[in-house]
């Protein structure tokens, strides 16, 4: 085991890229919260986000050309302040965030989003192929907690529910010839479900 950074705040959510040469990670330095890269010995880290807000949950593509990630990022002074007093305070409180999924080259340039509509779209993944991702959302919940799978193009469009289970399903992820997913949710949970959390699997049939 060995540490690879040494930063007094948040350095979390690495993942690596297809190759194994990169991480790329969430961190909390230089007063705000941005999207890194570096080797996977911890050496040459990047920053790789450009705008200054809430933003997380990185994954390369399978050709290692892009990032996926979720952000808010503030459109007025009110938003920008709340966004400031987290910083300050080290306390991330994403209640009322509109959270989209936005995708970028490595260096952050051409950032496009691929969500829109005012809800809490997360945990993004590329399809084996690198021409869709699936995610998890809120934007069909009847109730709060609730949270499906969903599926689109990496061109913004072709938007589907995949998943309909009336709780959590989030964090998806493609074995890596695409023929199975795997998924948390609180389906079948024997306590409290906002708690009880299990790792489920499924074949994918397009």
């Amino acid at each position: 085991m060995k540490q690879l950074t040494d930063n007094d705040g948040y350095d979390a959510e690495a993942t690596p890229s297809p190759d194994g040469k990169r991480l790329v990670y969430t961190s909390h330095r230089a007063d705000g919260m941005w999207l890194y890269t570096m080797n996977v010995d911890g050496t040459d880290p990047l920053r790789v986000s450009r705008r200054k807000g809430y933003i997380g949950g990185p994954v390369f593509s399978p050709d290692g050309k892009w990032i996926l990630s979720r952000a808010w990022y503030p459109r007025n002074p009110e938003e920008d302040r709340k966004l400031e007093e987290m910083f300050a305070e080290r306390v991330l409180r994403p209640t009322g965030m509109d959270i989209e999924i936005y995708m970028s080259r490595l260096d952050g340039s051409d950032e496009r989003p691929l969500t829109s509509g005012g809800k809490i779209n997360f945990a993004p993944a590329f399809f084996p192929e690198g021409k869709r991702i699936i995610f998890a959302s809120n934007r069909g919940a009847k109730a709060p907690g609730q949270y499906g799978l969903y599926v689109e193009k990496t061109d913004a469009t072709g938007l589907e529910q995949v998943s309909f289970h009336e709780g959590f399903d989030g964090f998806p992820c493609f074995s890596p010839d695409g023929r199975r997913l795997v998924w948390i949710s609180n389906r079948n949970a024997v306590d409290d479900p906002r708690r009880d959390l299990n790792v489920f699997i499924a074949d994918w049939v397009e």
